[in-house]
């Protein structure tokens, strides 16, 4: 049930990216979708519970997510302009 509901759910993203629902294209959609289940299944389905960090980690690790950040924001917008 749950590898069928992240098979849909993929496709509707790939859909929703192309902004196209053309069968050809939900097709391509649904052949990629197998593949990253296939390919990822033995991270997905394991059956153990997520554990989250714990929230001291997160605040240690926010100031080298917020450089990365900002590193790709000016990175971006430098190609843009």
């Amino acid at each position: 049930m749950r590898g069928a509901l992240a098979f849909l759910l993929l496709v509707v993203v790939y859909s929703l990216t192309l902004a196209s629902a053309h069968p050809l294209d939900l097709l391509a959609g649904g052949v990629v979708a197998a593949a990253l289940l296939i390919a990822l299944r033995r991270f997905l389905f394991t059956g153990r519970p997520v554990t989250s960090p714990t929230p001291l980690r997160r605040i240690l690790s926010f100031p080298a997510f917020a450089l990365a950040v900002s590193r790709e924001v000016v990175r971006g917008t430098w190609l843009v302009a």
